[in-house]
């Protein structure tokens, strides 16, 4: 059973607009946030006369502030697209779009101190800057039905 077109059924009202499907290899797990109540979708295209490679470590370095200020949670995974090279697709998981209001990438305060917080802060501010230098950013969100696996017995 081929699953892409029932994901692409669920994720067309979301999206809206010319439908396009990217394969991407991640960095990590990304079933977390495919799972997760709310999936954050980010897509970063490379500028024209942009670096490549400086566009691949911004995102490696906020995808590794974003690990150490969640507590070693959940975080947002990457990868560049086989079809567009220089465009990446970011997907992070969050628990609702209200936490997602009040939360500052998912930055775990109980575990460090003010001052911590703040140069994770800073760090993160950092690297997103880094990344709007190099590339067009675009963000959209979703609440995806859950996928049955093919394999699953149903």
């Amino acid at each position: 059973m081929d699953v892409f077109p029932e994901i692409r059924d669920q994720s067309r009202v979301v999206i809206g607009g010319d439908e396009k499907m990217y394969h991407v290899e991640f960095s990590g797990d990304s079933s977390v946030a495919f799972d997760a109540p709310l999936t954050e979708f980010t897509s970063v295209t490379l500028l024209e006369g942009g670096d490549l490679e400086s566009l691949r470590v911004a995102l490696k370095e906020l995808s590794n502030v974003i690990k150490i200020a969640s507590n070693d949670a959940t975080e947002p995974v990457f990868g560049e697209t086989v079809e567009v090279a220089g465009t990446f697709i970011i997907v992070a998981a969050w628990e609702s779009p209200e936490v997602r209001k009040t939360q500052n990438a998912c930055i775990d305060t109980d575990h460090m101190s003010h001052q911590q917080a703040t140069v994770v802060r800073e760090s993160i501010t950092k690297e997103y800057q880094a990344i709007e230098a190099l590339a067009k950013v675009e963000t959209v969100y979703a609440i995806l039905d859950k996928i049955t696996d093919p394999g699953d017995d149903l």
